[in-house]
Parts: C-alpha cells; structure tokens; sequence
C-alpha cells in the first residue's frame, strides 16, 4: 500500500472506522502472517501465528493513536508491532513447553525474561532502525525488509528483484555499513 494511502487508512482507524480495519486486514494479513511465522519458527503452529495475528491488529486498533507518521510508515509500525507481538508470543510458549517438561521432569526450565530496561533499549533500537529503513532509497529499503524482516534467503530476493545474488549481497552489505555508521553504539551489541 501507498505512504499516501496508509496516511489516509490511518486517519480512518483514528476515527475508529470498522471498514478501515477491514482495509488494514486485507492489506496486511498476508505480509505480517509471513513475518510472525517466521519469527516463532521452528516449526510454529498455525492456530499460534493466526492468534498472535489476530492480536497485532487488535493492537494495532486499539493503540492507533499511538502511531506516529513522522516516526514511519503504517507498514513499518504494523511490523514492529507484529514483531514485538511474535516475540512476547515465542517467549510465552516456551514457557508453556518448559513448565510442561520440568513437570515431567525433563529439565529445568529456563529463565527466558527481560528486564524492563531492556525492553526499553530494544524498543529504542528497534524505531531507530525502522526510522533509517525508511530513509533508504525504495530498492535498498526493499532488500532490506525482505532480509531481516521475512528473514528471505539472498537467492530469494534475487529472483524477486531482478537483481544478482552478488548484487543483492553488495546492497545489503552497504546497508549494513550505513547502519553500523548511524548507530555505532548499537551495532556493536546487535547485528543485522
């Protein structure tokens, strides 16, 4: 969907219009299904991903007031927050599968809890990244969501941009020396 159109489909929810909410579904499901699967991968149920869906939007409905146009697009908020969501919900279920192992006794379960200030941090880090994604040019910015947002294989994404897997490698190699030289702080820690 269009930056314009997302403007337009986020002042409709602001106003809490069912048939933009529809619009957000349609539009998105697909994408952020894709994204979710992945990151409770390996092997995630779908009944899990549908739920953890169902939530983003419900989020997303609730907490629209929250997003913020000069912070990013409508897409980059709907994958942060199917990010964030996918993430509570890969640490809730290990949970559920460590209790279940430690009462049968297989092992202990482990202690798989963020602070707060990490929560924090991570967050902060995470809007920085999405704010120098969409500082980069529409090619680059593809790449980019293709790789470390679906988590595509470079072979992938060749194929779907046209480009040479060498060419894609080069590109995201690039990105990564931007990112690396705008949050140097950071980058130490993480990695793209």
């Amino acid at each position: 969907m269009e930056p314009r159109n997302d403007d337009r489909l986020a002042e409709r929810l602001k106003r809490k219009d069912t048939e933009a909410l529809a619009q957000l579904i349609e539009s998105y499901a697909d994408s952020l299904y894709r994204l979710a699967e992945r990151i409770l991968s390996p092997d995630p149920r779908k009944e899990d991903v549908e739920e953890c869906i169902s939530d983003v939007f419900l989020t997303a409905w609730d907490k629209i007031g929250q997003f913020d146009p000069a912070k990013g697009t409508l897409q980059v908020w709907l994958f942060m927050l199917t990010k964030y969501k996918s993430l509570d919900y890969r640490r809730k279920l290990a949970s559920w599968r460590d209790r279940a192992e430690a009462e049968s006794g297989a092992k202990e379960p482990a202690d798989r809890g963020q602070g707060t200030e990490e929560r924090v941090l991570a967050k902060e880090t995470w809007e920085e990244v999405m704010r120098i994604a969409d500082s980069l040019e529409p090619l680059n910015r593809t790449l980019f969501v293709k790789r470390y947002l679906y988590y595509e294989p470079v072979d992938t994404i060749a194929g779907s941009t046209g480009l040479t897997p060498k060419a894609v490698e080069r590109r995201l190699a690039r990105i990564r020396s931007l990112f690396r030289q705008r949050m140097p702080d950071r980058m130490e820690e993480e990695s793209l």
